[in-house]
C-alpha cells in the first residue's frame, strides 16, 4: 500500500513539475518515478543488508 502511495506522490510531482516548467509530461513523470523507485530499492536493500549483520 505504501508503495502504491509513492508511485501516485511521485507521478503527481512529475507531472505538477512539468506543467510548471513547461516541459514533456511523459518523460518528467517516467524520470521522476523512475528515480524514485531506485531511490526506495537501495534504501530498503541498505536496511534488509544492515539488518541482516546487526540481527
Amino acid at each position: 500500500m505504501t508503495v502504491l502511495a509513492v508511485l501516485v506522490a511521485l507521478t503527481a510531482s512529475g507531472w505538477t513539475s512539468a506543467r510548471l516548467g513547461g516541459a514533456g509530461v511523459v518523460r518528467a513523470v517516467l524520470r521522476n518515478v523512475a528515480g524514485g523507485m531506485l531511490a526506495m530499492v537501495v534504501t530498503y536493500s541498505g536496511g534488509v543488508l544492515l539488518d541482516h549483520f546487526t540481527g
